[in-house]
């Protein structure tokens, strides 16, 4: 059986939302009702189904076999001895029992795939007319209009967030227009004042608020950073944005760093003078001053014994 049917398919609510059955699964069965529109059963083999959906014929059996214990499905098999001739597949639409135990027997899993093709011939499709109306019955109309109109569908749509506002007085703001201060001050010629193409300080604004709460930079960093990139030769021609101060803001602190590093070796270190005491002479001692300290040194001595 190669040919694929264009019949309609059947998925009822009681298979659809069943929590036991997974997506394929449920995709199978939607596929048997299909099969079973001429005959009211399928007799499609499990290769069938494993080429059709590019799946192995265990998965397809395994899903069979959950939709038949879950009583969505009846299977009969026509045996020859102890072979498998064909299987039937009785799709149950309007079951309401969720859970059959039904045990299968013995060699129900292999059914054979070369006599169990299902006899749809090409003409045997009926697809519908362009120009034909299919009234939906009043129980039908119902079920649709119940399905469109739950608390799902009723739930107001999520409306796309307006952009955020920055007032003057906050930090992210005042970063914002502290860079473009420094950008006057070291390329004046960029954002001119009296020039119409000004910078957007609110884009600016939240540029300066990712980097906070995003990248995890304070705003003493961001600040510091601003300083040191608009002081340096190179960065202080490319780093014109709050946009650009983000992307590069990585290797500009790896820079800065290094360059601090740098700065403190190449700082001059203060030496304490060594003296050569080899060279020092010693001052010969007067004999009367030398009997002056020690004629003191006895008088303390006997005042601390007294």
């Amino acid at each position: 059986m190669t040919d694929q049917p264009n019949y309609y398919s059947i998925l009822p609510a009681s298979v659809r939302y069943c929590d036991k059955i997974s997506d394929f699964g449920k995709l199978l069965f939607s596929e048997i009702t299909a099969l079973s529109n001429k005959n009211g059963y399928c007799t499609a083999s499990n290769m069938y189904f494993a080429n059709l959906y590019k799946k192995d014929k265990s998965t397809i059996q395994r899903q069979v076999t959950k939709l038949k214990n879950a009583g969505f499905l009846k299977v009969e098999h026509e045996y020859a001895g102890k072979q498998i001739k064909s299987r039937r597949i009785y799709p149950i639409v309007d079951s309401k029992n969720s859970e059959v135990d039904e045990p299968m027997r013995k060699n129900e899993a292999t059914p054979s795939d070369t006599d169990a093709h299902t006899p749809i011939s090409k003409n045997a499709h009926t697809p519908m007319r362009e120009n034909a109306h299919y009234p939906i019955g009043k129980n039908e109309q119902d079920n649709i209009t119940s399905i469109n109109t739950t608390s799902i569908n009723n739930k107001p749509l999520r409306s796309k967030s307006k952009n955020r506002t920055y007032e003057p007085d906050d930090p992210n703001y005042k970063l914002a227009k502290y860079l473009l201060e420094k950008i006057r001050e070291t390329s004046p010629q960029v954002y001119p004042t009296d020039s119409k193409n000004q910078p957007k300080l609110q884009s600016w604004a939240n540029d300066i608020r990712l980097m906070h709460e995003r990248d995890k930079r304070s705003y003493m960093q961001i600040k510091k950073m601003i300083d040191w990139c608009q002081d340096d030769d190179f960065w202080h021609r490319n780093i014109l944005s709050a946009a650009a101060l983000r992307k590069q803001y990585g290797k500009m602190a790896v820079q800065a760093n290094e360059g601090s590093k740098l700065r403190y070796r190449n700082q001059p270190r203060f030496k304490e003078p060594v003296t050569d005491y080899s060279q020092h002479k010693s001052k010969a001692v007067d004999p009367a001053e030398l009997a002056r300290l020690q004629q003191q040194w006895r008088e303390f001595k006997n005042q601390g014994s007294e």
